[in-house]
């Protein structure tokens, strides 16, 4: 072994001397700097024994494994400085010190795992002569240091740099430091080895220095110093007081942090804290006082407890008071800065002094007045739940899962007539109806089966006077805690109105259905927001598919119909659709199932519109009119060949009138006397009024009316045209309304009209009259089915002795006999600028 050994050794041992005393230090202390220290000192003592046997190491590869050894020595040395110094420095730097340690940490695990080649630098390995002061002279293989190592050096200096810099910045500015004095100058002289140590490798590493004799020895004369300092300061007494010191310390920094946490746990309490002397008066109040009460606590400290409490509960605190129990608890009422009134809760304990009398009381008192709300607001509910219970109309009961009732509301006995008092305890079986027994049964196993079930049932209850009422009933199942059936909950409705009302609807619809069977009618009811029509049971009757095969779609329905009548229809709804019609009514032919058609007739309206008058749901009926149409065409037929036979008829009358109009005009030639000759024209002109009439019915589109106003120009005109050459001037006026006659009314008119018109044109305008003559036919029908005619010239008039009721002429008494006795009317004659006839009859409607 070389003589470098020796002082190394030397090292070695009061390091590891030093290594022990920080340690022992830390045992009677539990300082963790010391325990710091003892670790950086054991880390010396490793790093020293790696330098021993690199300085005796013989080849080049176990010098780089000594080394590698030293330098992570030194690492793990750092790594505890470090922490120590951020860790009690309270400098803040915790997240940094974490960094550096999980650096240093990778810096450490990769130079123990990366190869040898990345570590040292094999070209400048070699064997190295080292000197003391040159006089002694050693040899020894050396690995070059390679970029790692210079890398780790660099970092290794700059952090006790770092160190030393955060010790002079916290001693500087005075911050609060848990490492004393002493163990910071500790720290500082570690920190001087540390620079010292980097500053070496870095003069060995770029060959600017070969000897670390100087750097060996320095460490031992540091260590010595620092372990006679400890030997000196730090004696087994000194640690025992110093152990009792900071016992000491300890306790009052707990006591010390207790009433910290008292005094924090006072100040922020919900509740209030108060003491009261025995003279009830107020020596100490929590902040809670002002913030619960809006007091300030400086005026209300020293008054009287009982200036706070309501009269009424402050004997309360005097009962408690007189007592020398160790706690007691009361309700009562505190009267807040506003005047309003709050409850509180208080926990009164008594303090007693060593002969057992009473000092002071310590109070806790709780604000309870929302839970008294709270409780108020329950017992509010349950007596307007009890309220409700007694009043309800429906009966509210509960039962044992074995049906026996437990409780019935009021409702029972009003709706039932049993005495309640006769009900409970009983089972509620005994009420039910027989034939309803088995329903209830089933329906309490569903309800037991299936938890949370929401249905109900329906059933008879027998009253108390042998009657019997239908209720609807739902049940509720209350569990215990491990879910079996508790008891039962149970609301009964009375429906027998409904049950009555329903019995009667149901009877209704029968007698419907058979009134539409009779009649031989159908239902359908159309969904027009959906498109969707549905019909009875009749539908498939008529048309022979199954329900299935037509289906309800709207688009398909239509396809049944046959396709010339389909636009009629469609314009028939849609004409009901937009308010056009007030019911919509058609007549089509629909396809059967034997593919065949037949007529139906269907009537309906709307009965539902949306907001905006949109249709919804629309109803009515339809009819198989098949047979109806069949008899209608044969009527038509029939009624073609009558009324063919009765133009026949018209045409042969009128002919018959021209056959008698000609032997007239052949039988007037030959007679001389002028009064034969005007009774032949007056003949003539009544017969030509017949006649036409007949000409009339035979042009007419329909036997069954005429269009008298067209009538009574003809007539005018036939008459005016014999007297054209006597009476060329003669102006006619006609306000003549469209008037329908059937030909019972329109003949009698006809020979009115001829009477007086010719009468006008024989009397009314003289050779002498000068004015220009003007006949006035005027035809209205009035609001009551009647209808007026009015004739009437500007001639000489009539004269005042003739009355058309006793006149011998035969003109005047058929246009009397035949407004009276015919038409069923009246005649009226005026007199005034000519001669006016107005005659009036009623009629019978004629369609147009």
């Amino acid at each position: 072994m070389k003589s470098i050994t020796v002082p190394v050794l030397i090292v070695f041992g009061i390091t590891v001397y030093a290594a022990a005393l920080f340690f022992l230090h830390y045992v009677y202390t539990r300082e963790k700097e010391n325990l710091m220290f003892s670790l950086s000192c054991v880390s010396f003592a490793v790093y020293n024994v790696y330098g021993i046997a690199l300085y005796n190491s013989s080849t080049v590869v176990d010098s780089m494994l000594y080394q590698k050894l030293q330098i992570l020595s030194l690492g793990a040395v750092m790594i505890f400085l470090f922490m120590l110094i951020i860790e009690f420095t309270r400098h803040g730097h915790k997240r940094t010190r974490n960094i550096f340690t999980l650096i240093s940490v990778l810096f450490l695990v990769a130079i123990t795992v990366m190869p040898d080649s990345l570590v040292f630098a094999h070209e400048n390995s070699g064997y190295r002569y080292l000197h003391f002061f040159n006089v002694l002279q050693y040899g020894f293989y050396e690995p070059g240091h390679g970029p790692v190592i210079m890398v780790f050096t660099v970092y290794f200096l700059t952090a006790a740099l770092y160190i030393f810099y955060v010790l002079i910045v916290n001693r500087h500015k005075g911050h609060d430091m848990i490492i004393g004095y002493r163990s910071t100058r500790m720290i500082g002289v570690a920190l001087i080895i540390f620079a010292f140590t980097g500053i070496n490798d870095v003069f060995v590493a770029f060959r600017l220095y070969n000897s670390i004799y100087l750097i060996e020895f320095g460490y031992m004369a540091i260590i010595i110093f620092m372990s006679f300092s400890l030997t000196a300061n730090h004696s087994i007494l000194r640690l025992k007081l110093k152990r009792s010191i900071i016992d000491q310390k300890i306790a009052f920094d707990r006591l010390e942090k207790s009433e910290l946490r008292l005094k924090n746990i006072i100040e922020n309490a919900n509740e209030l804290i108060f003491t009261l002397s025995k003279g009830f008066y107020i020596t100490y109040l929590s902040p809670a006082w002002e913030k619960m009460l809006g007091y300030p606590i400086a005026d209300s400290i020293g008054r009287s407890w009982f200036s706070f409490i309501h009269e009424n509960d402050r004997a309360f605190f005097n009962t408690i008071f007189v007592k020398k129990e160790s706690e007691h608890n009361i309700e009562y009422r505190i009267i807040h800065s506003n005047g309003k009134l709050i409850w509180h809760r208080a926990t009164c304990t008594p303090v007693f002094n060593s002969t057992g009398d009473i000092i002071y009381f310590v109070i806790l008192s709780q604000d309870i007045m929302e839970s008294r709300q709270a409780l108020e607001a329950l017992r509010f509910s349950e007596e307007r739940l009890h309220n409700i219970i007694e009043n309800a109309n429906d009966i509210i009961y509960s039962m044992t899962p074995g049906g026996t009732l437990m409780y019935v509301s009021p409702a029972w006995q009003r709706l039932l007539g049993h005495k309640i008092q006769n009900i409970e305890g009983r089972s509620i079986q005994i009420y039910i109806h027989d034939d309803d027994t088995d329903d209830f049964n089933e329906y309490l196993k569903q309800i037991y089966a299936i938890p949370n079930v929401n249905r109900s049932i329906e059933y008879r209850i027998r009253h108390n006077n042998g009657s019997w009422r239908w209720f609807r009933s739902t049940l509720s199942v209350v569990r215990d805690q491990f879910g079996r059936v508790d008891y039962l909950v149970g609301i009964n409705q009375d429906i027998t109105s409904i049950k009555e009302s329903e019995h009667r609807l149901h009877e209704s619809e029968q007698r419907l259905e058979m009134a539409l069977d009779a009649a031989q009618l159908g239902l359908w009811d159309w969904n027009l927001y959906e498109e969707k029509v549905f019909f009875d049971k009749s539908w498939q009757h008529i048309l022979g598919f199954n329900p299935e095969e037509v289906g309800s779609d709207y688009e398909k329905l239509i396809k049944f119909i046959h396709t010339d009548d389909l636009p009629a229809g469609l314009t028939a709804i849609k004409d009901h659709i937009d308010g056009k019609t007030p019911n919509f009514e058609a007549e089509y032919r629909v396809k059967t199932l034997r593919n065949t058609f037949i007529w139906i007739l269907v009537k309906g309206k709307i009965f539902e519109r949306d907001r905006d008058g949109k249709p919804l749901r629309a109803v009515g009926t339809y009819m198989d009119i098949s047979r109806t149409k069949k008899a209608a065409e044969e009527l038509k037929a029939s009624l073609q060949e009558k009324e063919i036979l009765l133009r026949e008829i018209h045409h042969r009358v009128k002919n018959n009138f021209q056959i008698i109009i000609s032997l007239l005009n052949l039988q007037r030639p030959g007679i001389n006397d002028e009064r034969v000759i005007k009774i032949f024209s007056d003949y003539h002109s009544r017969i030509r009024s017949m006649a036409l009439i007949h000409e009339k019915m035979y042009h007419s589109s329909e036997l069954s009316k005429i269009d008298f106003s067209d009538y009574a120009r003809s007539i005018v005109n036939e008459i005016s045209s014999m007297y054209l050459d006597d009476y060329k001037d003669v102006t006619m006026v006609n306000e003549l309304e469209k008037v329908y006659l059937d030909i019972e009314n329109a003949i009698p008119c006809g020979l009115i009209l001829n009477e007086v018109v010719t009468n006008i044109f024989k009397y009314a305008f003289p050779e002498n009259y000068r004015e220009n003559p003007r006949i006035t036919l005027k035809i209205d029908q009035t609001d009551d089915d009647r209808v007026e005619v009015t004739i009437a010239d500007n001639g000489i008039g009539m004269s005042a002795d003739i009355d058309i009721k006793k006149s011998n002429t035969l003109g005047l008494q058929l246009i009397h006999i035949l407004a009276e006795n015919q038409l069923k009317g009246t005649v009226t004659v005026t007199r005034d600028n000519g001669t006016c006839f107005i005659f009036s009859f009623p009629i019978k409607k004629v369609d147009c």
